[in-house]
């Protein structure tokens, strides 16, 4: 008896569990309202999954054509992130659909907008909207299904209001007010003031001495400090760039020189040295010579006139 409670037990957590822990719902909002004809107005469709992460969801939203045009759907605020297939409708058919996915994590959460609708109102009565199709998918791997069911929605439209014209303005005369006669006031003289005589205060001008011939003497005006301090500047960067001046030009006499001298020093230095070269050869030149007449061997022309140039430099040595 307790082996068979336990099972059954079992068996009725397995079919509980799957309806309450994983359901899903497509619903409208608003549900419902009241429109004139001529209006135009927006329905949202939501998804609900408050126990299950969801990552997709679909389905088919019918309207009754007589009453209401769909004019276009709307993806804005939408909690989709990609769409298998672009929202669409038809007023042929009275339908619109939507298909979305939305990317890891999902989606938990009892208001979560897929789509908005906007509809406008072409004649009185009532209009009720539906979802047909609906699909929600878990988003556990395995794409389980949770969806569970939907809700309606019920709108009403009447009559617009016949416009009514405006009354024209009955003009009310007025007549106008007697305007009261001025009052004419009689104004008492002033009493004189007596006049005070003021004398003016005789000017005398200052005296000016012309001097004589009609020559006019000039006179020097003062230097402010300034212009002297502007003038002492000028001279001192004066004197400055003539310094700057003379020292750039001797140190370019003095590297001219400089590379003069070194020039002369490496021709000298080059002199000397194939004056020692040559010298070394002549005495090279003599000691092969010197060799040959030790050993009796016949000297060539050249080598004659080398032992005559020795023989007269050593007589004129001596």
């Amino acid at each position: 008896m307790a082996r068979f409670f336990k099972l059954f037990l079992f068996v009725a957590l397995l079919v509980i569990i799957p309806h309450t822990s994983k359901a899903a719902t497509l619903y409208f909002s608003p549900a419902s309202g009241s429109y004139a004809v001529g209006d135009t107005f927006s329905v949202a469709v939501y998804t609900s999954s408050t126990d299950q992460s969801m990552n997709a969801m679909s389905g088919t939203v019918s309207f009754p054509t007589n009453i209401l045009t769909a004019t276009s759907v709307s993806k804005s605020g939408s909690i989709a992130s990609l769409w298998a297939v672009e929202p669409s409708f038809s007023n042929s058919s009275g339908k619109a659909n939507f298909e979305a996915v939305i990317l890891n994590p999902g989606y938990i959460g009892n208001r979560g907008k897929t789509i908005t609708i906007n509809f406008k109102v072409k004649a009185s009565g009532t209009a009720q909207l539906s979802i047909s199709g609906g699909s929600v998918l878990a988003n556990d791997g395995s794409g389980t299904e949770i969806y569970t069911g939907s809700s309606g929605a019920s709108f009403s439209f009447a009559e617009a209001k016949p416009k009514t014209e405006p009354k024209p303005e009955t003009k009310v005369e007025t007549k106008p007010k007697p305007t009261p006669e001025p009052q004419t006031t009689i104004l008492k003289p002033a009493p004189e003031i007596e006049k005070v005589e003021v004398i003016p205060e005789t000017y005398v001008p200052p005296v000016v001495e012309i001097p004589q011939n009609n020559q006019v003497e000039t006179v020097p005006t003062p230097i402010s400090f300034w212009d002297k301090l502007h003038l002492s500047n000028s001279i001192i960067i004066f004197f400055i760039l003539l310094l700057v001046f003379l020292i750039l030009y001797f140190w370019h006499k003095y590297i001219a020189l400089r590379n003069a001298v070194r020039d002369g020093t490496v021709e000298e230095e080059r002199e000397k040295n194939q004056l020692y070269k040559f010298l070394n050869m002549d005495i090279a030149e003599r000691v092969k010579i010197i060799k040959k007449l030790k050993h009796h061997k016949k000297l060539t022309t050249e080598e004659r006139r080398i032992v005559l140039e020795v023989e007269k430099e050593h007589e004129d040595k001596e």
